[in-house]
């Protein structure tokens, strides 16, 4: 919750002004409150300082982590364990409840995903391991490791939904 203009300026009237000028000058407040603060400070006739760069919106703001894997600007331990081992998992539940709930005859929807997400995977790697000094060491980890997991949950999904299909439980 953003505090309002009204609340900013009775906690910043409550402050000191050596208090309020650091404040200023740390750079890590809103545009609002420095525009409260500047207010506050020239009601105590105090110089103020020049604003700082650094703004809190451009540092703070919401960044697309599925934009940055794929990039390959994170890295291939973080690659590897959150998008390879994590993601397939989390997929793999996700089918496993769908194709249990809804009980599908044709499984093109699941297999489309893991296709999408097999390609997502593959790209993240590779793109993260470019930096990495044992790129081939780190890529056979993958293709041993995540290949063999997707199409283990490809077999699973396939082997739930027949067993699903034929009425045994």
């Amino acid at each position: 919750m953003n505090p309002t203009r009204e609340q900013l300026h009775s906690t910043y009237n409550s402050k000191d002004t050596d208090e309020l000028i650091s404040l200023y000058t740390a750079g890590v407040l809103t545009n609002d409150a420095y525009e409260t603060l500047e207010l506050v400070l020239k009601e105590r006739n105090v110089p103020l300082p020049k604003r700082p760069e650094f703004s809190f919106e451009e540092t703070y703001r919401r960044r697309n982590h599925f934009k940055e894997f794929l990039q390959g600007k994170k890295s291939p331990k973080s690659t590897f364990w959150l998008v390879c081992i994590l993601g397939n998992v989390v997929l793999l539940l996700s089918v496993v409840v769908y194709v249990v709930g809804l009980k599908p005859r044709v499984m093109v929807g699941p297999l489309v995903t893991y296709f999408t997400y097999d390609m997502f995977t593959l790209i993240s790697f590779w793109r993260s391991s470019k930096k990495s000094k044992h790129r081939a060491f780190k890529l056979t980890l993958f293709l041993v490791t995540i290949f063999p997991l997707t199409i283990y949950s490809q077999f699973i999904t396939i082997a739930l939904s027949a067993v699903l299909a034929s009425g045994v439980r």
